[in-house]
């Protein structure tokens, strides 16, 4: 089997390594056809903190994924996250005065020029994506090759990250085997399975809100204008339903993940949950509402913090789209209709479905939000056929998978 005929992507998260092998089907569906899950043991908030360990935690979901799909896995896409992402916007100007028609290399040009920004030592650019261009007085131009003008301008949204933590991931992903395609901030790859093109259009923002980090990204008029990531996430849920309950990390999370909600249920088969005590053994039972007097003030607490990051960015009065939220929170019964309370606005949970065949059953959830994009990510841009090269978010892209 060729390289293009087949994608790759592996999601490095604080809770989970997740690689998904898929293929286009005949009618340009994407086929997932391998997948592989471990535990992340050397990831914490989105650091690599276990260098050893999150190179076996990839390696053992690339050969579970290989195994299932009957092919051997050489490259892959990449999510990167982490609060040390940081991004800003940028304008870049050039003279086209004379010129028969704008080319290619003058839009090259220009963005080089919008990406000449001072950054620290320790930190490199890992993408410029185009927002819009304006040529003399006419703004909103999605590509100005082939017209003419005198001036030509672009605004660019900038994503920066620290170089440590780009070589240290790419480090582990080598030490597994895998060679790097692309490496994609999580939001990014999100964003492709979960927001539709109206949204983007109108306005949306997208919370993708994991373990240990929540990536937070705003979308105008087709394009990304404001993105940030935060150190915090469900494992705040996590160490509340320990301490309230007196439980373990462990039973907590298991807690968490069969019970959490944020509204009463219906049945009253499920208004009492059964415990276990730390050290005796026990179970005991309570009633969830006690659950939910824990869960509630924390997510109304997270979610103000991301609107209060929101709004300090300028882009809350746009988010005509409103919410969409995505992630292993996301599986949080009822925080859509909290995030409607706090943002005053439409919310809605964001899960991979559209477009997808094969093992949909299996990833068709938020947790899988980030592996699904990259897949799609990887087949429109690397997928070969016609009309496939050169389209979508990552054909923009000048990014590191340049140098790999």
């Amino acid at each position: 089997m060729g390289k293009r005929d087949h994608f790759v992507g592996i999601d490095v998260g604080s809770k989970k390594v997740v690689c998904l092998i898929g293929r286009k089907g005949e009618l340009e569906e994407l086929n997932i056809i391998g997948i592989g899950v471990r535990e992340s043991r050397g990831v914490k908030n989105g650091v690599i903190i276990d260098l050893d360990a999150t190179a076996g935690d990839i390696e053992e979901a690339v050969k579970e994924a290989e195994t299932m799909a009957y092919l051997d896995v050489e490259e892959a896409l990449v999510s990167i996250s982490g609060a040390h992402l940081q991004s800003l916007n940028s304008l870049g100007t050039i003279n086209v005065m004379g010129k028969e028609k704008i080319t290619s290399e003058d839009v090259d040009r220009l963005l080089v020029q919008a990406r000449s920004i001072a950054i620290p030592n320790d930190r490199e650019i890992l993408y410029v994506l185009p927002q819009e261009y304006t040529l003399d007085s006419q703004s909103g131009i999605v590509n100005p090759v082939g017209m003419t003008g005198t001036k030509l301008d672009i605004k660019v949204h900038i994503i920066t990250a620290l170089s440590a933590a780009v070589h240290n991931l790419t480090t582990c992903i080598n030490k597994a085997g895998v060679g790097i395609k692309a490496i994609i901030p999580s939001y990014i790859a999100a964003a492709e399975t979960t927001l539709n093109a109206d949204e983007k259009e109108l306005g949306v923002a997208l919370l993708d809100v994991g373990e240990g980090t929540s990536d937070i990204a705003f979308f105008e008029k087709g394009s990304l204008w404001s993105s940030f990531v935060m150190a915090i996430g469900g494992n705040y849920f996590t160490r509340d339903i320990a301490i309230g309950l007196r439980t373990s990390i462990a039973d907590a999370e298991k807690i968490k993940r069969r019970y959490g909600t944020l509204i009463m249920p219906g049945n009253r088969d499920e208004t009492a949950i059964k415990i276990p005590s730390v050290g005796s053994g026990k179970e005991k039972t309570i009633p969830i509402d006690i659950l939910i007097d824990i869960l509630s003030p924390r997510a109304e607490e997270l979610l103000g913090i991301f609107k209060q990051q929101i709004g300090n960015s300028g882009s809350l009065k746009y988010m005509n789209a409103g919410v969409v939220i995505t992630g292993g929170c996301a599986n949080l019964k009822g925080l859509d209709e909290k995030a409607e309370n706090v943002f005053g606005l439409p919310s809605r949970v964001g899960c991979p479905g559209a477009g997808i065949e094969g093992l949909l059953d299996r990833v068709r959830y938020p947790e899988f939000s980030v592996a699904v994009g990259l897949l799609f990510l990887a087949a429109r841009q690397f997928g070969g056929g016609q009309g496939t090269e050169g389209k979508g978010l990552l054909s923009k892209m000048r990014s590191l998978f340049e140098r790999f």
